[in-house]
Parts: structure tokens; C-alpha cells; sequence
């Protein structure tokens, strides 16, 4: 890391980034950024289908967690079979968590509330830290859209609306009844009268 010389207090984090350069109790202990993982949730789709067993925070690499209320409760995203949301996980400061104390522990008790209604919908997660070494982070849940409803969101999907024609290749992209455009008109050659 370019912007980072020296680490005073010896916890894995560089003097620039730790808001105490200082002690050695209030660095981060584990990865500062968890990786980005892809779900798939969709309109409809009910939170509480996203509530898994407890998970482990060996190491303090965080996966998951809600703060619901003044309960900080933790999800494993890792193990999940969901549909159509991305998950972004990074350390963007330093907080107090009062009473809330993470330690490299098996967490359990994971609980989501809600339905989402429509695509975009964001849903955040925020883990609280402490001065024992554990950052503020922060994620959001984002719903993306999945047209034709095949599990892949639209980002991915070569073909989103499922009609056997690549994206690339079809004038109607989120169309399935409609391919092509022959004489440019904005109609599709399927339902217009003259193509």
C-alpha cells in the first residue's frame, strides 16, 4: 500500500488508516475488504428467506451481519441459495459498538425482515465496531434485475429475457416476443403490421 509507511502500534494496520496509530487494540485484526459476492434476489423475494445459521468469525473476516436495532445480529451470506442481489463488504471507518463485542467467536441467530418490492431495492448492513480492533463496516444488499427470471441477473446474462437470441444480436433485448426490427420503426417485426 503506497499510502501507507509505518504501523506504530504493530496491529496490521498502517499509522494512516488507524484512527488510533497508537494502540494496538483498536486496529483491524482481519481483512479490511471482503471480496464482492453475487446473490440473487428479486421482487417478491422475502428477507427472512436470507436468514442462515450462525457463522464463524475466526480470524475476524467478517461475512455478514444486520444491526437491527441495538442488536447486532450475523448472517452467513457464504452458504446461501438466494436469487438476485450483489454484496459488497468494506472497512470505511472506525465506530463504537457499545455493548457489542465481536469476538472470534461462532456467532448465531440471524434474522431479516421484509419484502422487497421492487428491483433496486437496497437493503444495508452495518457492523459497529469496537476498541478491541474491529472496524466500521459497511455493505448493501442491492437487487438487480433478472428479466427472464433464469437466476442470472440481466449484468451477466447473455441473453436476458430468454428468447434464444444473444443481447448483442437482439433489437429487443427485454423482450422475448420480439427480436428484430427490420425497417427501424421502434416495432417490433413480430407485431408490426408492416416490418
Amino acid at each position: 500500500d503506497p499510502t501507507e509507511t509505518a504501523d506504530t502500534d504493530g496491529d496490521g494496520m498502517g499509522d494512516n488508516g488507524d484512527s488510533h496509530p497508537n494502540d494496538p487494540g483498536t486496529g483491524w485484526t482481519g481483512e479490511r475488504t471482503h471480496q464482492s459476492q453475487t446473490f440473487f434476489v428479486g421482487p417478491g423475494s422475502d428477507l427472512s428467506d436470507l436468514n442462515l445459521e450462525g457463522m464463524d468469525l475466526s480470524g475476524a473476516n467478517l461475512h455478514g451481519a444486520i444491526l437491527d436495532g441495538a442488536r447486532l445480529r450475523f448472517v452467513d451470506f457464504t452458504e446461501a441459495d438466494l436469487r438476485g442481489a450483489s454484496l459488497q463488504w468494506s472497512a470505511t471507518g472506525w465506530g463504537n459498538g457499545g455493548a457489542v463485542n465481536l469476538d472470534n467467536a461462532t456467532l448465531t441467530d440471524a434474522l431479516l425482515d421484509g419484502i422487497i418490492t421492487n428491483q433496486g431495492d437496497v437493503i444495508s448492513f452495518v457492523i459497529h465496531g469496537l476498541p478491541s480492533g474491529y472496524a466500521l463496516v459497511d455493505a448493501n444488499h442491492i437487487v438487480e434485475v433478472d428479466t427472464d427470471g433464469d437466476g442470472i441477473v440481466d449484468n451477466s446474462d447473455a441473453d436476458d429475457d430468454n428468447d434464444g437470441v444473444p443481447d448483442v444480436s437482439d433489437a429487443f433485448p427485454l423482450d422475448a416476443t420480439e427480436t428484430a426490427d427490420t425497417d427501424g420503426d421502434g416495432a417490433g417485426d413480430n407485431s408490426d403490421a408492416f416490418p
